[in-house]
This record gives structure tokens, sequence and C-alpha cells, in this order.
């Protein structure tokens, strides 16, 4: 499995898919023990790709491909999904 980490999302990569999975803090409140979590990841959505096996993900920024876009700074991530 590969895996890629946002503060609000993550992705989960396996054999034939791609899982989508976008932070929910407001649910944390709710998971019992009470109190004692700071974030939720619920799913979201899933891509059925094929056998891809994926071993390594990483977020994309559409702002470093974009003609004129920002450079790449510190706390921003490259690659693709």
């Amino acid at each position: 499995m590969g895996l890629a980490v946002r503060p609000d999302r993550i992705a989960v990569g396996a054999r034939a898919q791609i899982w989508f999975l976008n932070s929910a803090p407001d649910l944390a409140r709710r998971v019992e023990p009470a109190g004692r979590h700071d974030d939720c990841f619920l799913t979201r959505s899933s891509h059925f790709t094929g056998e891809i096996q994926a071993r390594e993900l990483s977020w994309g920024s559409t702002d470093s491909l974009s003609p004129g876009g920002r450079e790449m700074g510190a706390d921003r991530r490259s690659g693709s999904i």
C-alpha cells in the first residue's frame, strides 16, 4: 500500500484502487472516549484503477504546473495522484 497525507486529507493506494479520506474534526469530538481525538478521517471516494499495486503516492500541486505558477516552497508537496 501507498499513503499520501495532507492535514485535511489522506489517500491510500491499494492493489486495484485508491481510497480518498477527508478530515472531519467536528466528528472527532464524538468518538469515544470523548475529547481524546483531535481529528477523524472519513472515506469520501475511491477510484478503481486496475492492477497498479500502488506503493508510493504523493499529492500534486496545480500551481506549480501552470504557466506563471508559484515556485514550490518548503511547505508545498510535489508529485501527483
